[in-house]
């Protein structure tokens, strides 16, 4: 029995590795913007917009996806991914909803599929504090030349991040599934 549990255990750390890794690779190309999530507790992501982007493609959609970033590199798979239809002018809007790292380094990109006719980044000025416009290929990211240069109207807002408690239900049942499992135990205990 052990080992069967061991097995199953190493083949479900292999499939969300291998799960992992090819989401990750999901940002193939995209235009977009680097940002610094702010001090706790202003952590939760509630909006994110730039007047700065826009694409077209013949059928599959552009995504605006958030990942983690070291400057020059994505990290791990999308945290957050929204379409944006095959065709978007004017840059977009999103609300994420999501709880960042405080201080930590992200970029959200407006994504290409492989059918993209045209994309465009307009760029210019330091409109956004601790982050800058990005060109991002295969998981890798290069800035504008000079620096400093962000997406035309870039805009990130944040709101204090709440934890959650859990329901009262939700205790009795894990309560319940405590005993259970100490039960069995115990009586295998016995058995033997």
């Amino acid at each position: 029995m052990q080992k069967i549990i061991r097995r199953t255990l190493i083949a479900s750390v292999c499939v969300a590795g291998i799960l992992g890794n090819a989401a990750s690779a999901t940002a193939q190309t995209g235009y977009g913007q680097s940002f610094l999530a702010p001090s706790a507790p202003n952590t939760l992501l509630t909006g994110l917009s730039t007047t700065g982007m826009e694409g077209v493609a013949t059928a599959n959609p552009f995504l605006v996806q958030i990942f983690a970033f070291t400057g020059t590199n994505l990290v791990g798979p999308a945290l957050f991914t929204q379409s944006l239809g095959t065709s978007f002018t004017g840059g977009f809007s999103v609300t994420p909803n999501i709880n960042l790292v405080a201080g930590g380094l992200y970029v959200v990109l407006a994504t290409a599929p492989a059918d993209y006719l045209s994309r465009t980044l307009f760029y210019g000025g330091d409109f956004y504090a601790g982050g800058e416009a990005v060109n991002c290929g295969n998981g890798v990211c290069v800035s504008p030349p000079g620096g400093g240069i962000d997406a035309r109207g870039f805009s990130a807002t944040f709101a204090a991040a709440t934890t959650v408690a859990p329901e009262p239900s939700t205790w009795a049942l894990s309560s319940l599934g405590l005993l259970a499992v100490g039960f069995a135990a115990r009586r295998r205990k016995q058995k033997a």
